[in-house]
């Protein structure tokens, strides 16, 4: 006989700009994030966006997020991604070292988001920001 292992809650709450949120990490290490209203609007603007690119709507197995240059829904490449994100942060006047930290660990460290990093991520964002070498 087989035992399914539960998965222990520990819940954490904090405030972002737009209201309250809150995070469960389980011990098997995945988590799951409340969403703000803004977040809401987001993925609803988003299934606006397959819908009017695709002519149908977003299956199970479609990306929430699609490269808008390719008939098929495909995920956005995370190249795309990073290039898009590091270009708007060079623009917005962000700190060199912010963006290599970013473009090394692919974590976007803010005061409003602190609290949804766990340990090791923020030591992996730190000892990146420690780096001399800028890519």
């Amino acid at each position: 006989m087989m035992v399914k292992k539960r998965r222990k809650k520990k819940r954490i709450m904090f405030y972002a700009k737009k209201g309250e949120m809150e995070r469960t990490d389980f011990d098997d290490g995945s988590r799951s994030i409340s969403m703000t209203q803004d977040m809401q609007e987001l993925l609803e603007e988003q299934e606006k966006s397959f819908v009017e690119k695709f002519g149908r709507e977003p299956g199970p197995d479609d990306p929430l997020f699609f490269d808008p240059d390719v008939d098929t829904p495909q995920p956005y490449p995370e190249e795309k991604f990073t290039e898009t994100i590091v270009e708007s942060m060079r623009e917005a006047g962000v700190d060199e070292r912010l963006i290599n930290a970013y473009k090394k660990t692919g974590l976007l460290v803010t005061q409003d988001n602190l609290d949804l990093m766990t340990p090791e991520e923020l030591e992996e964002f730190e000892e990146a920001l420690k780096s001399e070498k800028y890519d």
